[in-house]
């Protein structure tokens, strides 16, 4: 027997017994679901951070340079408020505490009294 004839009497029985066609293709689309479940995980680890949500806390005093006022923490809650890349909520330190035990919020960003000194 030749190969050619076979092959063909191999793909005659796969053909009348559906159960095996279905266990071969079965087979096949495992490692294709595998691979989409573990890739899906790593596309887009920050397209949906503005769901995260975040308390932030503002606790800068300012500073002086030169005869200029400067307050870098201003600066960067305007940058977090205009930049809807994260889901900021900008409260009190005290709201921000009883946000994190109440599970509203995941963790919260306090920027300290000194951040425009230094």
């Amino acid at each position: 027997m030749n190969l050619k004839q076979l092959l063909s009497s191999e793909f005659g029985k796969l053909k009348a017994n559906k159960a095996i066609i279905v266990s071969v293709v079965a087979a096949l689309l495992v490692p294709i679901v595998y691979a989409g479940i573990l890739l899906s995980a790593t596309w887009g680890p920050y397209d949906h951070l503005s769901n995260l949500p975040v308390a932030v806390v503002n606790n800068d005093n300012g500073a002086v340079s030169g005869d200029e006022p400067l307050n870098v923490g201003a600066e960067l809650v305007d940058e977090l408020k205009a930049g809807e890349d994260l889901g900021g909520h900008f409260v009190t330190s005290t709201e921000a505490m009883k946000g994190l035990q109440n599970n509203d919020y995941y963790m919260f960003i306090v920027i300290p009294e000194d951040f425009s000194q230094r």
